[in-house]
């Protein structure tokens, strides 16, 4: 209404993001044979890893800005990998404040 009262349009921009439907594709195993696992708490890049079927793990302080408790997000992935089952060849732990900062 404010913009209204100051003769601008209403909305001057739409934003979609993360609308549409999961794609079928290869799992991360059936494409490399390799048991995974992601850490990742930003939205976007933890569907990429549901959609390879990684297995999504939860590190506690894991923020997905500058904040995020980066010595957590080690600690989870070396705990994952020591763990008996399931036996993990490959982590993938993201780091967004990487792309914040640039």
């Amino acid at each position: 209404q404010q913009r209204a009262k100051q003769g601008k349009p209403k909305a001057n921009l739409v934003l979609l993001r993360g609308c549409g439907a999961r794609v079928k594709v290869p799992s991360f195993w059936e494409r490399h044979q390799m048991k995974s696992f992601m850490i990742a708490p930003t939205c976007l890049i933890r569907g990429l890893g549901m959609s390879i079927e990684m297995d999504i793990i939860n590190a506690p302080g894991a923020t997905g800005d500058y904040h995020t408790d980066l010595e957590s997000k080690a600690n989870t992935a070396l705990a994952t990998f020591a763990q008996e089952e399931p036996r993990y060849d490959l982590g993938f732990v993201h780091v967004k404040a990487v792309d914040d900062a640039g």
